[in-house]
């Protein structure tokens, strides 16, 4: 992966493309669960073809057992390479997060990042809380802007 400077985007920018990064990460490992069910069907059906006798059907299911077994050999190599570029990506935001300053809880992000890549996170409601925060602290300094002019 190429590398990306995440200080140079907004703090929403750059949240949302660790988010993208992370929800790749999870649609490749589905479809890798999805390749390790046909392998295990196919793996089947090579058995049972071999036992009833049918040495061509055989052979057929065995050529498609080999493009399955290549094609989860490649995502999952592929899972690999993003799982270690999702994780560099996470410890740059919360770098950038945590030296910014800002009002947001680099904690709260960092436990949304996990949840939504299938870890441990604080709860939905804690989650909530925290944006409703930041939502309260914008329509505030909003308000304020709208008094003094």
């Amino acid at each position: 992966m190429e590398e990306v400077d995440l200080r140079a985007m907004s703090r929403r920018d750059a949240r949302d493309y660790v988010a993208r990064h992370i929800m790749m990460l999870k649609d490749v490992r589905k479809r890798r669960a999805v390749l390790q069910e046909d392998f295990t069907r196919w793996e089947s059906r090579v058995e049972h073809a071999r036992k009833e006798g049918h040495d061509e059907l055989a052979s057929q299911a065995m050529t498609r057992l080999s493009e399955i077994a290549n094609s989860f050999e490649s995502l999952s190599a592929e899972e690999k390479e993003l799982s270690a570029n999702v994780e560099a990506l996470k410890r740059r935001l919360h770098m950038i997060e945590s030296g910014a300053g800002g009002t947001l809880n680099v904690e709260a992000l960092s436990a949304e990042l996990e949840r939504a890549a299938g870890g441990y996170s604080k709860t939905d409601e804690d989650l909530r809380y925290l944006d409703a925060d930041a939502e309260l602290k914008n329509l505030k300094r909003r308000m304020n802007e709208e008094k003094d002019s």
